[in-house]
């Protein structure tokens, strides 16, 4: 008895493969859907203070940080913000040693809530609350 070959279809192993690559797409862009506007602002904010606290050892100089109501100024660079989100005024400057003047807290707000980027004295370490 011969078996008759059916070469019109996928194999169950190529299907399953499509499958789990469809699986793992769609959680990546499902997970990116659930950040607000605001989360992903505030984190691009603390790693610009981050980066700007990394300069400041590296380079062995003081490095100044102003962040306004509608843009920001990160060691003389301008950054603008989105127009649904308002943050208020904030200036502080990481030493040669990338040490934070001050601790401070800032909040930025939009539609849909407020966050706060907490600033450590000491460390100058930044974290989003």
């Amino acid at each position: 008895m011969d078996r008759q070959v059916h070469s019109n279809g996928f194999t169950m192993i190529e299907s399953l493969i499509v499958l789990l690559i469809v699986c793992v797409l769609s959680i990546g862009i499902s997970q990116n859907k659930n950040q607000s506007n605001l989360t992903i602002f505030m984190e691009k904010l603390m790693s610009y203070c981050v980066l700007m606290q990394e300069k400041a050892f590296i380079e062995k100089r003081e490095t100044r940080v102003e962040i306004y109501e509608d843009h920001a100024l990160f060691d003389g660079e301008y950054y603008e913000f989105d127009e649904s989100i308002a943050c208020e005024t904030l200036r502080f400057h990481y030493n040669a040693k990338g040490n934070i003047s001050k601790a401070n807290t800032l909040e930025c707000h939009d539609q849909q809530g407020t966050k706060k980027l907490i600033f450590q004295l000491g460390s100058g370490r930044v974290r989003i609350d």
